[in-house]
């Protein structure tokens, strides 16, 4: 009787192990087959936003199937900014189908967001709000992701691992922005020269910024400093990656044309006579009107890495 007893305990163990075991070869592969699409854009996300101050920026985007831009194509880049206080931080990397980059990240001031705001609302980026499309199976690092908080709480998010929504000048401005080496030469002038001239020596200064093939930017020129001391280079100044980002910042492209006056009038020896010119990729030269504000920027600028190049020696 206890063997029979036996048998019938072993013969439902058995049973029940088998119907566990076919359970779970019938449900356990929840894996999506490839090819699975997941649209779970949101129709009613709003397209505008009330406030303009970004409190926070994150931006992923894939250039890997695009040819046509040949100065940030066949890359993946990732751009993230945050305010904290009165100051921006930001962080940036960016790498090719070979796994060849480069990162780094640099402190602002918070004319950076609203850098960043002028391109989210020039090109539109508000529209993209609410959409989000996945498709299993794609390999990583294609399509875009935009996620843009601001001050009010309105949020911007939108993401998609198969198409790029970014158009290409908005990736473009996001990559110059940014100050990324190896694209922002290639975007916006090519070569910025700003002078000026007066009758007192420590008021005249002549440097240019000049965009290499590396993606670099060198400073050569002269000036002088409010204390008499004179600042030049001939073989050029590498600059660095913040003051890269904040000449691309000033927007000098966006600036009014100067109008060319062929009969100069006469012109008083305290008088200062400055002056802007940016050269684009294809050797255009254009002048642009300087403020004074905008000449003391770019002065500051390059006046102080003039100052850190003569720390290092």
């Amino acid at each position: 009787m206890k063997k029979l007893s036996y048998l019938l305990i072993g013969a439902a163990l058995i049973t029940a192990v088998l119907f566990i075991a076919g359970c779970k070869k019938r449900g356990g592969n929840t894996q999506e087959p490839d090819g699975t699409v997941k649209d779970h854009s949101d129709p009613t996300a709003p397209t505008a936003t009330v406030s303009s101050d970004i409190v926070s920026f994150s931006c992923t985007f894939s250039t890997l199937a695009v040819d046509e831009l040949q100065e940030i194509s066949g890359k993946v880049f990732r751009l993230d900014a945050a305010a904290n206080g009165t100051k921006t931080e930001v962080k940036y990397s960016w790498h090719d189908r070979n796994g060849n980059g480069n990162s780094g990240a640099f402190i602002t001031d918070l004319r950076f967001m609203r850098a960043l705001q002028n391109i989210v609302a020039r090109h539109g980026l508000t529209k993209h709000n609410g959409h989000s499309h996945t498709v299993s199976g794609l390999p990583d690092n294609y399509g875009a992701e935009l996620s843009v908080l601001y001050a009010s709480g309105e949020k911007i998010y939108a993401d998609d691992n198969q198409d790029n929504f970014l158009s290409s000048d908005a990736m473009r401005e996001l990559a110059s922005l940014f100050g990324i080496s190896s694209v922002s030469g290639s975007a916006g002038w090519q070569r910025l020269s700003i002078s000026r001239t007066h009758s007192v020596w420590s008021c005249c200064f002549n440097m240019s910024v000049t965009a290499e093939s590396d993606g670099s930017m060198l400073l050569r020129g002269y000036c002088v400093d409010t204390d008499g001391k004179e600042y030049s280079s001939d073989d050029g100044i590498s600059l660095s990656e913040r003051t890269i980002s904040r000449l691309r910042q000033l927007e000098l492209e966006d600036l009014e044309k100067a109008k060319k006056n062929s009969f100069p009038g006469p012109t008083a020896l305290d008088k200062a006579e400055k002056k802007l010119i940016l050269t684009d990729i294809d050797g255009k030269e254009t002048e642009k009107v300087l403020t004074d504000d905008t000449l003391s920027e770019i002065f500051d600028l390059l006046l102080s890495e003039f100052k850190n190049e003569e720390n290092l020696k």
